[in-house]
């Protein structure tokens, strides 16, 4: 945490690099809240729920009002932060995340897929798929696929590879297409452009950070680009939209390297527990195992730093997962003795 400190004084502004330090933090401080505040089993059945019942009721109201096309709610801060009729993107992300929380939910405490749940996730596959976003994409396919994995689900690979065929045949002429622009760019402007300007946003970036002075290479240059590197070109600030330079070039090599290591350590924490003798420390560590995967994946892009609507959800699952090894430690030891 100390290490994102001397951004902030770099900052465009005080006010808003003190914003984003928070914003950084939160996560952390949540999962270490979690890991303190549930003790029991008990209590690990009861914030799952609760956690899947604002799940529930979040998606519910946003998705309405996608299909409005008109926000459910006045400030527009929160608006940005859950996502809704203006924010598709930001949208599109909390519901690709949570259909793993709703799952982890149901294979972790009910231990089944009821019926209206199957339902109610395939409506959030769909409301998923007509938002066009494809990090959101992204990240529900990595799921499904690493679920069936983990979960050892012989069928679930059928039912992709059927569902897979279906839509590959339906969108044939528009996949091949798409493939063919990604694989044959013929200028830096296809690459902008299928990249969504990406990859002009990472070269400003890191060429800015490359010429910067070696005291900002280990803390950051300051949050909300304070060069003004995108005003000058874009003629607006906007973010890398790519977690790991955001953390390199905002907060430091320093700060990028903490970060890599908390979510390297999860994973290798939780797949020592895969095969946990106790049901659900199985499932929660397998779940996490996804979780992490698609946050190390999903950063490529850009999805989680300063979104801490969906960073929050994650590392309290984090914490959940972390204090269920904890308790069932504690009871090996209480059966031993």
């Amino acid at each position: 945490m100390a290490s994102c400190i001397p951004a902030i004084f770099w900052s465009r502004s005080m006010i808003s690099g003190v914003g984003q330090y928070i914003r950084i933090i939160s996560p952390l401080i949540i999962l270490f809240s979690m890991y303190q505040l549930v003790r029991s089993q008990r209590h690990i059945e009861i914030t799952l729920k609760y956690m899947s019942l604002v799940t529930i009721a979040t998606l519910t109201t946003m998705g309405l009002s996608l299909f409005q096309g008109v926000p459910t709610v006045v400030l527009s801060g929160i608006q940005r932060i859950t996502g809704s009729g203006l924010f598709v993107q930001q949208f599109a992300k909390f519901v690709a995340l949570n259909i793993e929380i709703l799952l982890l939910y149901f294979t972790t405490i009910k231990r089944k897929l009821t019926l209206p749940l199957s339902i109610g996730l395939s409506s959030l596959s769909i409301i998923l798929f007509l938002t066009y976003h494809r990090t959101s994409w992204l990240i529900l396919f990595i799921s499904i696929i690493m679920g069936a994995i983990l979960f050892r689900k012989e069928r679930l690979y059928w039912v992709i590879l059927f569902g897979g065929s279906i839509a590959a045949i339906i969108f044939h002429d528009e996949l091949i297409n798409i493939i063919l622009r990604f694989i044959t760019p013929s200028s830096l402007e296809d690459i902008n452009r299928i990249s969504s300007s990406r990859f002009l946003l990472y070269t400003l970036y890191l060429r800015e950070f490359a010429n910067a002075d070696p005291i900002h290479w280990l803390f950051g240059m300051g949050y909300g680009d304070p060069n003004q590197i995108t005003d000058t070109v874009i003629g607006t600030y906007l973010p890398p939209h790519n977690d790991y330079i955001a953390y390199l070039v905002e907060a430091g090599i320093i700060t990028l390297i903490l970060y890599f290591a908390i979510l390297i350590s999860v994973t290798i924490y939780s797949l020592k527990n895969n095969q946990s003798e106790n049901p659900q420390i199985k499932s929660l560590s397998r779940h996490t195992t996804i979780i992490v995967t698609l946050m190390l994946l999903a950063g490529i892009p850009g999805a989680f730093y300063g979104n801490v609507m969906s960073s929050w959800y994650l590392f309290a699952l984090i914490g959940v997962f972390f204090a269920g090894v904890r308790i069932r430690k504690a009871q090996h030891f209480e059966d031993k003795a």
